[in-house]
């Protein structure tokens, strides 16, 4: 396991649960390709910091609190798989939610240069060849 590599995930994770989009933009790649788990929904994808502020706004419109709890699940090369225990607040239903979501981060010259959500657990491992 990349230690180098779970830092980078876990520091952009604080960045986010801070609501500090400037520190989570320091730990991507000026081309990262972002896909919350929206993008299962709706196909959005975000490039680049651009994309990732645009992705912010819409978050900030939606929810009055968004944080993420993550957990490693693996490494394999460059990536970093892990699950994320997310915590939502509805801006207009005031309503809490909770979800565990997927994501494989890759990493790129100790950036983030990928940050991909997937459906499930066994579809995460997937993408970085651990499941088949």
């Amino acid at each position: 396991m990349s230690q180098e590599n779970v830092e980078v995930v876990e520091q952009a994770w604080r960045a986010l649960n801070r609501g500090d989009i400037d520190a989570l933009l320091d730990t991507q790649t000026e081309d990262v390709d972002f896909r919350p788990p929206a993008h299962l929904v709706d196909g959005t994808v975000f490039t680049g910091h651009a994309g990732v502020r645009a992705w912010f706004r819409r978050a900030q419109e939606s929810w009055t609190e968004l944080k993420g709890a993550p957990h490693v699940l693996a490494c394999v090369a460059d990536h970093v798989v892990v699950a994320v225990d997310l915590e939502v607040v509805g801006r207009e239903s005031g309503v809490p939610a909770t979800q565990r979501i997927f994501n494989v981060h890759t990493l790129r010259d100790g950036k983030m240069s990928a940050s991909i959500a997937y459906s499930s657990e066994r579809e995460a491992l997937e993408a970085v060849g651990l499941e088949d």
